[in-house]
């Protein structure tokens, strides 16, 4: 990932400032992700807003990508989604659906899903402090990637054994049944 997204984050939502974040959204209700049209992020915010639903648009800071001008800008940090707090009840959903710019609540077989409860609250817990917040992809075990920086620059291969910083890279050739590993950042690599 390069230097670019590496940026300062700041959030909207309907709160105001002072206390953590993750301390100011009532814990006892369920969050669910809501995947909006492309670019309509702020706008279903608002919206939801003025309907009295608890919305979280998480943005972040980075330099535009235009060649006349540099410029600092603001982008999601969740592309197309925005997350409501809600009572899961038919008529909230339907309210959400039926708000400009909302394509669907993310769940499975049809029926909204709520977030883990504990990756919210640690999402709003890494949103409430100072240090910077910026997107990563979502690299597992197995996936493979390029890696797109560093002395490795162009080698593909698989990931093994993530953790925070740090993985596995193995480069294999299949024809002799042989494989190389080699430790890497995981801010280095992309997926393929």
């Amino acid at each position: 990932m390069s230097a670019l997204f590496r940026v300062v984050l700041e959030y909207t939502s309907n709160v105001g400032s002072g206390e953590p974040l993750h301390k100011k959204f009532k814990d006892n209700l369920p969050w669910f992700a809501v995947y909006t049209r492309c670019h309509h992020e702020a706008r279903v915010t608002k919206q939801l807003e003025a309907k009295n639903f608890s919305v979280l648009f998480p943005k972040y800071k980075t330099w535009s990508r235009r060649k006349d001008r540099k410029k600092i800008i603001e982008l999601p940090l969740f592309p197309s989604y925005v997350f409501v707090q809600t009572k899961p009840s038919y008529d909230r959903f339907l309210d959400i659906l039926r708000t400009f710019g909302v394509a669907y609540i993310v769940g499975k077989y049809g029926r909204p899903e709520p977030i883990n409860h504990e990756e919210m609250r640690s999402l709003l817990i890494l949103l409430s402090a100072p240090q910077k917040v910026t997107p990563h992809p979502f690299i597992k075990n197995g996936d493979r990637v390029i890696v797109v920086e560093g002395l490795f620059k162009g080698a593909i291969g698989y990931v093994l054994n993530v953790n925070r910083k740090k993985c596995k890279l193995v480069v294999s050739i299949e024809l002799l049944g042989r494989s190389v590993a080699v430790g890497i950042s995981t801010d280095m690599v992309e997926k393929y």
